[in-house]
């Protein structure tokens, strides 16, 4: 499971100069007003002291969510609902609480995390209805279980906003493409009305295809008048289909208009096939023919491609998020691995004991007690790697060395699955009895291995690895081993 969510991040507030001149406008009220009762006086100190323990448990939870330490933040999270209960505390401290509390139990998982997790948005929800998941935490799960609670407040309206302000859906006009080439960059055009562009702050699309991890985002940029421009780069138009959908957010951070969404996005199919080629009508969302689109393309301004938003990062351990990343996409083009392990293999007449050199070896299977296996690889494309290995053996230093070649099959979330295969020059010991006594035999000293490699990412740079793999030795003393370690990768 894309730095980890920043408070910040995950709570749409009001920015900082907005509290500033918020304050000031009290500041000045107050200095104008006449003096108020002590009870007054009491009754707001009060209030700022419970604001700000809030504020400390709501840190607290953060960190240990940081740190991957679940059941703790949902202990302060707790601790601060019910501190804001006790106090008759409301307000938007209040729905930023409870959605963490959404992400805690998404997180941990469990018996009805959904349920739990909707149930804790319902509840952020009605202390503050303007509240949203930020585009920088959400993923399309974690949407639609926020927009289900959305829909048990607002008679199952999508994406309604706060009852004290408006909505503005029909100001948005955009005309989807029925399909698009793979590997070529998509422009996306949009068109406000003057009432939507005098109120609007932000205004972002969001998009992924059938072959990304998740969901990005592109702002839409001014184009003159009241069109709006995005363009999606090429190298993110892979799989069958794009979808996508667009969202404008006043000064204060309230969703007030959207083109479709996350449960029904636009979809526009991804062809090899040159896009002159007319899509049929299949009963899906009209759309733009091919001239059309290229008459759009044509009226697009030049300029330098924007690039898109890091997508939704949740690195809050593996649990987080369904749509995490995943470690191969973490960090940089290395990745350094260390693992322990333990072995078994063949042994052979050709093998010798290297102690009792004249002895005989009884043909059979014998394990290799514990080995280290040290890996540093080189990403050269999305998913090939390509590396050095070296496997010691600690009992009696046994050692080998190779090249090795991997290739991620899989990415789910914040798991990985490759196979790789390479060379290897040197030899691998197995213990065996004889007699009485136990000796250790030499294999090798050429092979070749081939293997499969599980990874649980833990955080940006670390994921825990899983290896099973197989070693098939030629030489003087031939043998067939398989070996199975668990380690650390990190990535630079």
């Amino acid at each position: 499971m894309p730095p980890m969510p920043e408070p910040e991040r995950a709570r749409r507030g009001a920015p900082p100069h907005s509290i500033a001149t918020a304050l000031g406008v009290a500041a000045f009220a107050l200095a104008l007003s006449p003096a108020r009762p002590v009870h007054a006086q009491i009754r707001d100190s009060n209030y700022a002291q419970v604001e700000q323990e809030l504020e400390r448990l709501l840190t607290v939870a953060v960190e240990r969510y940081e740190d991957l330490r679940l059941d703790s933040a949902a202990s302060a999270l707790d601790l601060a609902v019910n501190e804001a209960r006790d106090n008759g505390y409301t307000g938007r401290l209040l729905a930023e609480i409870h959605m963490w509390r959404g992400l805690v139990f998404f997180a941990r998982k469990g018996e009805d995390y959904e349920r739990n997790t909707r149930d804790a948005f319902v509840q952020a929800l009605t202390a503050d209805r303007s509240v949203r998941l930020s585009p920088e935490v959400a993923t399309p799960t974690l949407e639609a279980v926020f927009d289900t609670a959305l829909q048990s407040l607002t008679n199952g309206q999508v994406c309604e906003t706060a009852p004290t302000g408006a909505r503005f859906d029909g100001h948005i006009t955009h005309t989807p493409r029925r399909r698009v080439d793979a590997g070529r960059p998509v422009t996306l055009e949009a068109t406000v009305t003057p009432i939507l562009r005098g109120r609007m702050e932000t205004f972002h699309v969001f998009f992924r295809t059938s072959k990304m991890d998740g969901v990005r985002r592109l702002p839409m940029t001014a184009a003159g008048g009241d069109r709006y421009v995005a363009q999606i780069p090429g190298k993110y138009i892979r799989g069958t289909v794009l979808t996508y959908y667009m969202l404008v957010d006043d000064r204060e951070g309230s969703l007030i208009a959207q083109y479709q969404s996350v449960q029904t996005p636009a979809k526009v199919v991804i062809d090899d096939l040159p896009t002159g080629e007319a899509l049929g009508d299949d009963g899906g969302d009209a759309g733009a023919d091919e001239s059309e689109a290229t008459e759009d393309e044509a009226r697009r301004p030049d300029r330098r491609d924007p690039e898109p938003e890091p997508e939704p990062e949740p690195d809050a351990g593996p649990s987080s998020l369904d749509e995490e990343p995943t470690p191969s996409r973490r960090g940089g083009r290395i990745t350094a691995g260390f693992a322990l392990g333990t072995g078994l293999g063949r042994v052979t007449d050709a093998s010798r004991p290297q102690t009792r050199t004249k002895a005989k070896v009884a043909p059979g299977m014998a394990f290799a007690p514990l080995h280290t296996l040290l890996e540093v690889d080189y990403r050269v494309a999305d998913r090939v790697s390509v590396g050095l290995l070296a496997r010691v053996q600690l009992v009696d230093f046994t050692h080998l060395e190779g090249l090795r070649v991997r290739y991620e099959a899989l990415r789910m979330g914040g798991h990985g699955v490759s196979v790789r295969g390479g060379l290897a020059y040197g030899h691998i010991s197995h213990q065996v009895p004889l007699g009485p006594y136990r000796d250790f035999t030499l294999e090798g000293p050429f092979g070749y291995t081939l293997g499969v490699s599980y990874a649980l990412g833990l955080n940006r740079r670390w994921s825990f690895v899983v290896s099973p793999d197989f070693w098939h030795m030629m030489g003087d003393a031939p043998t067939q081993h398989f070996d199975l370690s668990l380690g650390a990768a990190a990535r630079f």
